[in-house]
This record gives structure tokens, C-alpha cells and sequence, in this order.
């Protein structure tokens, strides 16, 4: 039997291990808001369910306040986002206001030492990833900009973004070089902390109809590119998420794995996925829209049934994003052991 390291590594090889890895994730409103809370909870969540790695579920805000938003974390207005207090960008003018930051602001050492104390409170040599979001997510949602996810749909005029792409092209780089900036220092001090890498949000960026494909160019990839050389030689996984979500576009991208949506419309299924995704591995495989509605034994069915569907192919194995707060005990079981019986 492999260990969870090599059996990650083994299908990160682009070979087959003696199983896929298995990990989902979720989020811990009321405990994710300071270190000890959040990592307690994910130590938690790994000693229940024995993934083969952590990955770390980290408040949706975080990077929000380190430009200056606050939040009431009280009050979960959605089940995954605290109340919102302050908005520190507004408009245009609020734009200098993102400045290149220093991981030892509050915000990212909170995150760091999450890594830490992970690391150091697991019993064996696990895999973990914190999650980094794309600099151009950042400064959307900081605009208050709806969120560009999952199953939802998303326009363009609601988002004021888009226009300022065109009116103040020069601020906008400007803002997004800083975040970028940020986030690679950031990813730095995360390795250093223990990180074997990092899951990197996309969010729905590429979403077909959304960004042109020559906005998506100019305004979302160079930036992401910046975080992601910000280290060599680690593993990252990318999620980009939801329906029409392009996970082609991503191949070219210094990334191990792209996770995506197989379930959502316009999406691609991991079966077929080794005549486009150009040496990078597979990720995902099960509707994590299920979780959280009683449906152990559907998660269960469908778990097996593409586990032998795709029993040729080095994938990692995990819910399409992230399950329910309310996810139930015997569905995450459910999941976790449809691994262990082939």
C-alpha cells in the first residue's frame, strides 16, 4: 500500500497508483477566523475522514482584509461569508489603496501560521495546500461585484469591472500587479511555513461568455502567472469553477493538476480529458451539490461508478468544489469509502 505522499505523486506522474487520492473539503463558519480555530478544525476534519491531503479551507474573505474590508464574523450572510462591516474600495479612486503588502500583515500571517500548526499537528507525512485566489477575484470582490461561481449565473453588467477595464486601463494593472505581487510573496512565506504547494482558485474567470478570451488574456493570466512562478518545483492545484468553466485554457498554466467542474453544463468529463489536458493531471469527479441533502447512498453509487469509468486513469478524486457546511457525516463517509471497495 502507498503512502498518501507517494500516491499523490504517483498520479501527479501521470501514472496509476494503487488507488486514486481521495480529499474533499469544506468550510467551518465560526471556527475559521483565527489560526488555532481553523486549524483545529481541519486536524479535525483530516483525523475523521483520513484524506490523502489537506486542503485548507480558509475563510472566503481573508484576502479581503488585507486591503482593509472588515466583517462581522458573528453573522454568515450565506453560510460561507461573514457580514461585511467596511468596504474599503469603492471606486476608482480607492484604487491606490491596493499597494504591495507584506506577508506579515495580520490577514496573511493569520494563514501562515495556519500552515504551521497543520503541519505540525499531523500525525503522518500528509500533503497540504492552503488556497490562493486569482489577483483579479481579489479586486473584483473588494468592488463588491457578484461572485462568478458553480451554477450561477453571472453578467457583465453587473460587475463594474468590465468598463473600468476599458476607461482606466492603467489603474487596473497598476492594482493588479500589487495583488499579484502580494500573492507571490505570500505563497513564499507559505512554503516556507510547510505548504507543499498551493490550491489556486480561479474561481469562474474563464467561464465562457463571461471575459473575452482576449480580456481573459491580458487581465487575468499574466497575474496569475505571477503567483505561480512565484516557486518552482511544487505542486498546485487548480480549480476553475462552475459551468463553462475552459479547463483547456489552464494547460499551458505552471500547474500539476486542473480541477474543474464535470457535472456543470459546458464542461468536459475527466473520461477523454488525456486528448486536451496536455500532461496535467485530472481532478475532481463527483457533484458536490449532493452533499448536505441526504444522499449517502448517491454519493456512494455514483463515487463507485465513476471510479470504474475511469479505472485507467491517474485522476485525484474529489467533489467538483466545495461541499455543504451541512454536509452529513455518513455522506462524507460515503464518499471517503468508495476508494477502499473496487
Amino acid at each position: 500500500m502507498m503512502t498518501k505522499r507517494e500516491r499523490l505523486n504517483t498520479v501527479l506522474s501521470g501514472k496509476l497508483a494503487d488507488r486514486p487520492p481521495i480529499c474533499a473539503y469544506k468550510h467551518f463558519p465560526g471556527r475559521e477566523h483565527t489560526a488555532a480555530g481553523l486549524a483545529e478544525a481541519m486536524l479535525e476534519f483530516q483525523s475523521r475522514y483520513d484524506w490523502d491531503f489537506v486542503k485548507i479551507q480558509s475563510r472566503g474573505c481573508y484576502l479581503l482584509e488585507a486591503w482593509g474590508d472588515t466583517y462581522d464574523y458573528s453573522v454568515y450572510e450565506n453560510q460561507v461569508f461573514p457580514k461585511l462591516v467596511h468596504r474599503q474600495i469603492r471606486s476608482i479612486e480607492d484604487f491606490p489603496k491596493f499597494t504591495r503588502k507584506d506577508p506579515s500583515e495580520p490577514a496573511f500571517a493569520e494563514q501562515i501560521e495556519v500552515v504551521r500548526m497543520i503541519r505540525s499537528g499531523l500525525k503522518e507525512d500528509i500533503p497540504v495546500f492552503p488556497t490562493v485566489f486569482t489577483p483579479v477575484n481579489v479586486i473584483s470582490c473588494m468592488l463588491g461585484a457578484p461572485p462568478v461561481r458553480r451554477h450561477i449565473e453571472a453578467y457583465r453588467e453587473e460587475n463594474s469591472l468590465f468598463r473600468l477595464f476599458y476607461t482606466d486601463r492603467e489603474r487596473i494593472h497598476r492594482a493588479l500587479k500589487e495583488v499579484a505581487l502580494t500573492l507571490a510573496d505570500f505563497y513564499r512565506e507559505l512554503v516556507d511555513a510547510g505548504a507543499d504547494g498551493m490550491f489556486y482558485g480561479a474561481i469562474g474567470w474563464a467561464r465562457e461568455g463571461y471575459l473575452t478570451l482576449e480580456e481573459w488574456e491580458e487581465f487575468v493570466r499574466p497575474y496569475d502567472e505571477i503567483v505561480l512562478n512565484a516557486v518552482k518545483g511544487r505542486t498546485v492545484l487548480l480549480h476553475t469553477c462552475g459551468m463553462r468553466s475552459n479547463p483547456e485554457r489552464f494547460v499551458s498554466y505552471p500547474i500539476s493538476a486542473i480541477h474543474w467542474d464535470q457535472c456543470a453544463d459546458g464542461n468536459p468529463e475527466i473520461y477523454g480529458s488525456g486528448s486536451w489536458i496536455g500532461g496535467k493531471t485530472p481532478m475532481g469527479g463527483i457533484n458536490e451539490m449532493l452533499f448536505g441533502t441526504n444522499a449517502a447512498h448517491q454519493i456512494s453509487r455514483e463515487s463507485k461508478a465513476l471510479l470504474q469509468k475511469n479505472r485507467e486513469i491517474p485522476f485525484i478524486f474529489v467533489p467538483n468544489c466545495s461541499v455543504a457546511v451541512n454536509s452529513l457525516d455518513e455522506e462524507l463517509r460515503a464518499f471517503r469509502d468508495s476508494v477502499e471497495v473496487r
